[in-house]
């Protein structure tokens, strides 16, 4: 879809744009990602896991709604 995920040890999950390198929202957990992202296109999710073995299935919700 365009964009760039992005996890990281200050707990956050970053959405970038490609093109600009904007920050275009973020998910905030309570402890470090430390694996990458993975996308299953067929569910339209997001997983990742972070350094407290937390699971986390992230699904995008449309402006607005």
């Amino acid at each position: 879809k365009n964009r760039v995920y992005i996890g990281s040890d200050d707990s956050r999950l970053y959405e970038l744009d490609p093109s600009t390198g904007r920050c275009i929202a973020f998910f905030q957990t309570v402890e470090r990602i430390t694996n990458p992202v993975v996308y299953a296109p067929k569910s339209g999710s997001y997983f990742l896991t972070t350094y407290a073995n937390e699971l986390y299935r992230l699904t995008e919700k449309a402006a607005g709604a």
